[in-house]
């Protein structure tokens, strides 16, 4: 079992370094390998889980290091993680993230898993109209307090709905400003877009800048960077208590609670300035991205509803591989139970501990010549980018999204608000036509 747990730690770990992939298509690469993994249905359950945990935590590294979300989850971290590594405080801004994710990961996954018979109750109070009202907080919260500009954000946001419209129109089923393109059938894909929409303009900028400003007092940072987050504890808990709530709500997903978690945390320090390196615009996202991952699973194993998108492809692995999820037989199953607590937990204090063993590694990394690692991280983008159909099509998209990223980093008008706005609209759009149906029609 601690084998199993081991090697889940290592490729979330993995999956969570490389930018723009995150725990859904980490988890969807399993289908491939998960037949290997079946000697023990309940050793592919702790591979699987920790893979979840670990690819969580390592996130934040391409998030704070390169200013490229390492999940869309992430994108948040982007704005104050990125501005603190520019200034030269990557490290404490890594300290402080890797402490605050273990930290709240380790409480609120072990509470979580502990108490999860008895959270049915609370689920069965959540509609369709909850979820909708906690989509459309979210929107607010990205239109006016992304950046100080809101008319920026609300045209961020219009864009990305246009770009979200593309696709299949989910009531007559037909394709919609597709132009005939049978590639736009099933909607733009995520990778390209995040990818040109950061990962390419933040490399040409690293390109021209050559050398980043390197962290000093590589010591002085770390110790901090841990001291930051005993002191602004209470940005932390927000954000722990912001994505356990948001985690419970079923098919949210962790775009809407660290954006919710950002949101607070600003209101909550309304004297402070955030956007340019505000240490507590980590801390207080960095408390929802566990939380929110341990408590989406409730909903996913109580009735078989995904709490979040990475949820669907966990549960498409644990059935396939044996598991009947939702069912009440299952969850006063001991094994499963303290299979998927133990896996959790150790997968988040392995990250946790071993990228404070590598914080060392990462300050070199910061001191190197830029332009080596814009080359390195553009070469990822385009072999990670025809993972869709690997055709020219791929390509053709991550040009446009680049284009398009980087005219947007020339005026201002904020990325992450676009993502997010581009990742909610599908799940905006089918509440809106759904509460539509009950209570108009």
């Amino acid at each position: 079992m601690l084998i199993s747990i081991l090697l889940g730690s290592l490729y979330g770990l993995f999956v969570g370094l490389v930018p723009a992939v995150g725990a859904t298509v980490g988890l969807s690469f399993l289908f491939g390998f998960v037949s290997l993994l079946q000697i023990d249905p309940y050793h592919s359950l702790a591979f699987i889980t920790a893979a979840v945990a670990a690819s969580t935590t390592a996130d934040s590294y391409s998030s704070i290091l390169i200013g490229v979300p390492g999940a869309n989850s992430s994108a948040a971290t982007v704005i104050d993680g990125y501005a603190m590594t520019k200034k030269g405080e990557g490290v404490r801004a890594f300290t402080a993230a890797i402490l605050t994710s273990t930290l709240s990961g380790t409480l609120v996954g072990l509470s979580t898993f502990l108490l999860l018979p008895h959270f049915s109750l609370l689920i069965q109070h959540i509609n369709s109209f909850t979820i909708w009202i906690v989509l459309i907080c979210s929107l607010a919260c990205i239109a006016f307090l992304s950046s100080k500009s809101w008319w920026k954000n609300t045209m961020a946001i219009i864009l990305a709905f246009i770009v979200g419209y593309i696709g299949i129109d989910p009531i007559t089923n037909s394709n919609r400003w597709t132009f005939g393109w049978d590639y736009l059938a099933d909607g733009i894909q995520l990778l390209p877009v995040v990818m040109g929409l950061f990962a390419i303009p933040e490399c040409i900028d690293l390109y021209r800048t050559k050398k980043r400003k390197s962290d000093e007092d590589f010591n002085s940072q770390i110790f901090i960077g841990i001291k930051d987050v005993f002191i602004h504890w209470k940005d932390a808990v927000r954000g722990s208590i912001i994505g356990t709530i948001i985690g419970i709500v079923p098919g949210v997903g962790g775009a809407v609670s660290d954006w919710l978690s950002y949101s607070a945390t600003i209101a909550s320090n309304k004297k402070e300035e955030f956007g340019k390196g505000n240490i507590k615009g980590v801390i207080g996202i960095e408390g929802s991205n566990n939380a929110q991952k341990a408590t989406s699973l409730i909903p996913t194993l109580l009735f078989g509803i995904p709490g979040a998108s990475f949820a669907a492809i966990y549960l498409a692995l644990l059935t396939f591989i044996g598991f009947e999820i939702g069912t009440d037989t299952l969850l006063y199953d001991e094994d499963f139970i303290n299979t998927i607590l133990l896996s959790f937990i150790a997968a988040t204090i392995i990250i946790g501990v071993a990228s404070f063993i590598l914080l060392k590694p990462i300050q070199l990394f910061l001191s190197i010549d830029q332009r080596f690692t814009a080359i390195f991280v553009v070469l990822i983008c385009l072999l990670t980018a025809g993972t869709y159909t690997g055709g020219i099509e791929d390509y053709i998209m991550l040009g446009i999204f680049s284009v398009l990223g980087c005219i947007m980093k020339e005026y201002k008008i904020p990325r992450p608000a676009f993502l997010i706005a581009f990742i909610l609209f599908p799940k905006i759009e089918l509440y809106t036509i759904v509460i539509s149906s009950l209570y108009f029609s």
